[in-house]
């Protein structure tokens, strides 16, 4: 077998007696056969006698294929009567999403995993003898399978049990990876994690301009230039590939010579970004073909740039396969403070899966816009810039490598003074990013305004500002006076304060990407929003049964209110939107108080009051009012779930900070000090017991601190409590 077929021996041969021994080279056979081609029947006949009778029924019932790219290896409900081994190249499994296809009308699919060379495909439908797929392949790569009947897959489990076992422990971790189950070995849980999460990274990208004269090649060097710390990477343009070629043009005669040039790039590098050309041409459906993320680049200030998709953005996208991710990048200067009008290029295109803003060098505008394709990256080089690890195009590799960092701002009222000090520990501490950022009830305020100015001088000093401002405008005032059947005031003096500070700023015209969640009262569920003006979303996370009733949401005309009541520690929110580590700030777990514990803000005749409501409860002779009963539901609420989150979570990458808050008032608005200070060396501490090196692995550092969060949460006497 090894002189026919070339592979190296598994066996070895020890002579046990004194022997002649003849050895005939590979080449020495090839030339045996080209003189004497009937010497070939005899040496097969042996080989074949040789194996045993099992081996041959397994080489005769197996199959090989070679599938292309975007073509289905199987389809969900399709009878299943193989499985499939990849000998090489890429594939994913998908599932269907049935709440975007329910909301967009249009069938929408989410990776389930990922397939890797030597990687089985269906196994787990034949062993459990499933007669329908649950999922749908899809080859992302050209790809070589080897087909595996049912029948054979059983037989070898019945007769041979070594196999039957290396099938379960392969079953086994196929579950670990879909389902993220927890492991016991802590070594092996972070090998394979980190083995996953490499098989997660983008490997192909196409660039589609939407009009001439756009920095789409200065882009193209960007990423090149920030992914050379992780692979290869080649880009390849029209001019490019003619070059290489040697042609003037292409047309659909040359299509199988375009894919064997691709293919070729594609096993040569590790990331290959293709750019389209702003035209209908079929290079553009060779690059839609053979990407895994199709992006629309688009500039916002420069003028004559129509927002409506184009003729050969449509043709793209058409061609595209359904399970392609279709995002938007929006190009701007560094003189641009906050993106405007987003939505007018979002609106017009409802295939579009995320959308990225991304600052270029004002020289991509300018001259480097009429320097040819070829020659930008070497003249690029020349202005020397420098990487930073919160730059807008790191932001974006990491997006493309699937380890994007998120932050998770949960509700509290003032305790996100606290949230505010751990914000600027994790800033000073430079090796962590924030790619995005999610909030609910108070932290969305918080989160907002970091992902507007993205500057932590800036957002403590608006912070302190509406900390000063909150003692007066919760307060009592004749003019927001109503009638107290819902709440006391209309929250109309907070509702403008918010649309003066905001403005006409929307959700999507952020350079982070940031998300609020809520709680619709009218259908009695929770919402996340991605899209809409700030100021309202704001103000209905600020919901509040004394000062600030629910608000209308101006387009559809539901009641929303605080997201903390749905779900106070939205950490499954902040996973959907894309971040794999996150960092979940949680100030919802305080204790809940004793009416007769005294507030130091509140009045003498108001405490006798309080005092006198108090011993008439006792004595029977009064009930409790509705505000007392709403907010011990509330917080009670808040508490069971926030623990359960934490307790039956599955997410090995997501820490979660609580700061010792159990006795300060969700409404002391006017010890942002004494909260600020709380909370910077609490998270200063988790820092400092682990500092991060390069001689470990990024994964091992992160599962480390942790752990230290758990267990400085335990030395408090904060571990998790659940309820009953």
């Amino acid at each position: 077998m090894t002189g026919i077929l070339g592979y190296s021996n598994t066996l070895f041969c020890r002579a046990v007696e004194r022997s002649i021994v003849v050895s005939i080279s590979r080449h020495g056979l090839e030339t045996l056969f080209k003189k004497h081609p009937l010497s070939i029947f005899p040496v097969a006949f042996m080989t074949v006698y040789r194996m045993s009778c099992f081996t041959r029924a397994v080489d005769f019932a197996m199959e090989w294929m070679v599938a292309k790219v975007g073509q289905y290896i199987y389809h969900k409900e399709q009878m299943c009567h193989n499985s499939y081994l990849l000998l090489s190249g890429h594939a994913r499994a998908y599932k269907l999403d049935t709440e975007t296809t329910r909301q967009r009308a249009v069938l929408e699919y989410k990776v389930f995993y990922y397939v890797q060379e030597n990687d089985w495909i269906g196994l787990t439908e034949s062993l459990l003898l499933s007669k329908r797929r649950s999922k749908t392949c899809v080859v992302v790569r050209e790809s070589e399978f080897v087909t595996i009947p049912n029948d054979l897959l059983r037989n070898i489990v019945i007769n041979y049990s070594s196999a039957a076992q290396i099938m379960l422990n392969f079953l086994v971790q196929r579950t670990y990876h879909s389902r993220k189950f927890e492991t016991l070995d802590m070594d092996v849980q972070i090998h394979e994690e980190s083995t996953y999460k490499e098989s997660r990274r983008t490997y192909s990208i196409a660039l589609v301009p939407v009009a001439e004269g756009l920095p789409y090649s200065v882009l193209a060097v960007e990423i090149k230039r920030h992914y050379q710390s992780w692979g290869t990477c080649s880009i390849l343009t029209y001019k490019k590939l003619l070059a290489d070629i040697q042609q003037d043009e292409i047309t659909e005669k040359d299509q199988f010579r375009l894919e064997m040039y691709t293919l070729a790039q594609l096993e040569a590098n590790d990331l290959v970004i293709f750019i389209c050309l702003p035209r209908v041409h079929y290079w553009n459906e060779i690059c839609s073909k053979y990407s895994e993320v199709v992006f629309t680049i688009c500039c916002s200030h420069l003028p004559n740039i129509p927002t409506a998709p184009p003729e050969w953005e449509e043709t793209i996208i058409g061609k595209s396969i359904s399970t392609r991710r279709k995002e938007l990048i929006i190009l701007h200067s560094m003189d641009v403070v906050l993106p405007r009008n987003t939505k007018e290029w979002l609106y017009c295109r409802d295939w579009l899966h995320f959308h990225h803003h991304i600052r270029l060098p004002n020289e991509a505008f300018t001259f480097l816009g009429a320097i040819p394709e070829d020659q930008i990256e070497s003249r690029y080089k020349c202005l020397n810039r420098e990487i930073t690890l919160t730059s807008d195009m790191s932001r974006l590799l990491r997006w493309l490598l699937g380890k994007t960092f998120g932050v998770l701002f949960s509700s509290g009222g003032a305790r996100i003074g606290t949230q505010l000090g751990m914000l600027q520990a994790l800033i000073e501490y430079k090796m962590i990013p924030i790619d995005m950022v999610v909030g609910t009830g108070g932290g969305f305020l918080l989160a907002v305004l970091y992902a507007i100015y993205q500057d932590y001088d800036t957002v403590q000093k608006i912070i302190e500002k509406i900390f000063k401002d909150f003692k007066d405008l919760l307060s009592f005032h004749w003019d927001d006076f109503s009638i107290p059947y819902i709440s006391s005031n209309k929250g109309k003096r907070l509702l403008v304060y918010f649309y003066q500070l905001f403005g006409s700023i929307q959700l999507e015209d952020t350079f982070l990407p940031v998300c609020c969640v809520t709680t619709n009262l009218t259908s009695q569920n929770v919402r996340v929003e991605r899209s809409g003006p700030i100021w309202v979303f704001v103000r209905a996370s600020l919901t509040h049964t004394n000062h600030s009733p629910p608000i209308c949401d101006p387009i559809d005309g539901d009641y929303i209110g605080d997201g903390a009541h749905a779900n106070s520690l939205p950490e499954d929110v902040l996973k959907e939107f894309g971040a794999e580590y996150i960092i979940a700030f949680n100030t919802v777990g305080s204790k809940i108080l004793d009416n007769n514990i005294a507030d130091p803000n509140m009045s003498f005749f108001r405490y006798i009051i309080k005092a006198g409501e108090n011993f008439l409860k006792q004595c029977g002779l009064a009930n409790p009012s509705f505000e007392d009963v709403f907010n011990k539901l509330a917080v009670t609420q808040t508490r069971m779930y926030a623990a359960g989150v934490e307790s039956i979570s599955n997410l090995k990458y997501a820490i979660y900070v609580r700061p010792p808050t159990e006795h300060i008032f969700s409404q002391q608005w006017d010890h942002l000090p004494t909260l600020h200070r709380i909370g910077y060396f609490y998270m200063q501490t988790i820092l400092d017991r682990n500092p991060y090196t390069e001689d470990i692995p990024f994964c091992q550092f992160w599962i480390k601190m942790k752990n230290t969060s758990t267990e400085l949460a335990k030395e408090g006497g904060r571990e998790l409590q659940l309820f009953n």
